[in-house]
């Protein structure tokens, strides 16, 4: 793991845990929750949405109406007119429509797939503060409104009066009140259910079998005045007025541009103020984005013309193959230090040094009968016949347990004696094997487990403080030495050697340099590894600190360094 890797994990792991503390609620938010105070909020534009717990929503009258229809019904929204016909085929039966908000438009075509299922049997309740004629003049032969401007009204349902008054921002204002005239005349029987001025506000047209209600004051069962009694009161009446035993539909497509929104006008159909769902309809009415649209097109046209003829396709490039020795020699390595087994690890160095022989040589030492092989290797390597001897007797041993690790550490300073006399491993190479420096790191485990308690009192001594805790002035200070020693042990090796010193850093305290060649003794138990050096000084390493695959790169440091005996 190189430090751009341990710093990333780092910077994510303090990510996370201040994802999880501002995740966390305050000491504030809980009391409110503890409390179940009210919903209180302070926006005040948007008016008459269906699940909106804002003032003028109608998320309480929604609830109300929720608890008045059986459970086995269903209450849903209606977005276009397609949806309508879904309903009608899917789900067939009488029904009950509602529309609460400022402005009504339905097509003829909707218009008269409504009534026909009044006719039938269905329910309609409207409650508007104005409509499309052709609505109108589809239910009235006259229509006419009178209104009262007022801040509030007395509204009479069932012989009792609700007081009810027009807010805006926590503050009563003055506004028209309507209510249907006198001469008002339906084309259906008419009957009055709440009036104030002594002129009916909520009305019933009996057409067929079924019923529509209009009222002139949908302002009345916005959130904030049911909340109040008078406002539950009157609204709970008007939605006993409704059939329990039906399902309810929300006519949200027959909403105009009056409640919210920006809506394209139908002027065929009597619709007006049908929503626009172009995507591109913020382009459209920008001048400037509908010029750079058109651009981009006419750019994108002249790309393709240029790009369609005929060109010459590019050579592909071919990335150099990669020099795999040093990851072969690592994998076999780790192979030999798992399995323990010195007579596999001679196999695979007499197989490797047959078929460096054969290849620079082209001699090929597994089929030889007698000498003669040896002595024209001995011939072209200008290499003494005794030292090949010697080399070939100890590879091609059959006594697997005569073979130990000090026998491989002998084979392979032979073989490397060998290459270099031959000319096979250049100068240059071996003197830049051995300026490499070694790395020797410690455990990520502690470390890991130490930088995850120090981020926990960390963000847990910010956030007793947030809370006014006196604690949290104790944690935060013990949670940064927490995480500076863990940071320190990750970034940090526990042992640097090189060509000339031995390095070591520990835990705490500054790092000690030590002269690599006053390595003298080298002392690994079960417990520890200790290195002795000129003059009495030494190097203590609890065998917990370093991890597995360090061990075996130190191990095979001290067999280079020809002290392999000494431990």
């Amino acid at each position: 793991m190189n430090a751009r890797t341990k710093t990333g994990f780092i910077v994510g792991l303090f990510a996370v845990m201040a994802l999880l503390i501002w995740l966390l609620p305050s000491g504030e938010e809980k009391q409110k929750v503890k409390g179940k105070e009210p919903y209180v909020s302070s926006n005040w534009n948007k008016a008459f949405l269906e699940a909106d717990k804002h003032p003028g929503g109608l998320y309480l009258f929604n609830l109300l109406l929720r608890n008045h229809v059986d459970t086995n019904k269903r209450i849903a929204v209606l977005q276009d007119s397609e949806e309508l016909d879904s309903v009608m085929q899917r789900f067939p039966g009488n029904k009950t429509f509602v529309f609460v908000g400022n402005s009504l438009g339905l097509q003829d075509s909707e218009l008269d797939t409504i009534l026909n299922l009044v006719n039938e049997g269905s329910d309609v309740f409207l409650a508007y503060n104005g409509m499309t004629d052709n609505i109108l003049e589809e239910l009235f032969d006259e229509y006419q409104e009178h209104f009262e401007y007022a801040e509030n009204i007395q509204v009479y349902m069932n012989g009792k009066g609700h007081k009810m008054y027009n807010i805006y921002q926590n503050d009563t204002v003055a506004k028209n009140w309507w209510a249907y005239a006198p001469n008002t005349d339906a084309k259906d029987s008419l009957i009055g259910h709440s009036s104030f001025m002594e002129q009916d506000n909520l009305i019933e047209l009996l057409h067929g079998k079924g019923s529509l209600f209009l009222c002139t004051n949908p302002e009345l069962f916005q959130n904030i005045q049911v909340k109040r009694n008078d406002g539950y009161q009157y609204v709970t009446k008007v939605i006993d007025l409704l059939p329990k035993d039906q399902s309810v539909y929300y006519l949200e497509f027959a909403r105009l541009s009056d409640d919210y929104g920006n809506y394209d006008v139908d002027d065929q159909d009597g619709g007006e103020g049908k929503k626009d769902t172009s995507y591109l309809k913020v382009i459209f009415e920008n001048r400037s984005l509908l010029k750079a649209f058109l651009f981009g097109i006419l750019g994108l046209v002249v790309f393709l013309l240029f790009r369609s003829k005929r060109m010459r396709p590019e050579v592909p490039y071919l990335e150099p193959k990669k020099d795999t020795t040093k990851a072969f020699m690592e994998t076999i390595t780790s192979i030999y230090f798992s399995k323990r087994n010195p007579y596999g690890m001679l196999s695979v160095q007499r197989r490797n040094f047959y078929a460096i022989v054969q290849k620079h040589f082209f001699i090929d030492l597994n089929r030889r009968e007698d000498e003669r092989p040896l002595i024209a290797l001995s011939e072209k390597s200008d290499v003494d016949i005794n030292e090949i001897r010697k080399l070939i007797e100890v590879l091609e041993t059959k006594d697997a347990f005569a073979v130990s690790d000090e026998t491989i550490a002998t084979v392979h300073k032979w073989k490397q004696d060998f290459y270099e006399k031959t000319g096979i491993v250049k100068q240059h190479v071996i003197d830049k094997e051995e300026r490499k420096e070694l790395l020797i790191q410690r455990r990520l485990f502690v470390a890991v487990v130490l930088l995850l308690l120090g981020l926990v009192a960390l963000f847990g001594g910010f956030y007793l403080l947030v809370a006014a805790k006196g604690i949290g002035i104790a944690l935060w200070p013990i949670g940064i030495g927490i995480v500076t020693i863990a940071i320190r042990q990750i970034r940090k090796p526990l042992l640097i050697i090189n060509e000339n010193e031995i390095v070591h850093i520990p835990a705490f305290g500054r790092k000690r340099n030590f002269v690599r060649q006053d390595l003298i003794r080298l002392e690994w138990d079960e417990a520890s590894l200790l290195l002795l050096f000129t003059e009495q000084r030494t190097i203590r390493i609890n065998q917990s600190e370093i991890s597995r695959y360090d061990k075996a790169k130190l191990k095979r440091l001290m067999r280079q360094l020809k002290i392999h005996e000494l431990w």
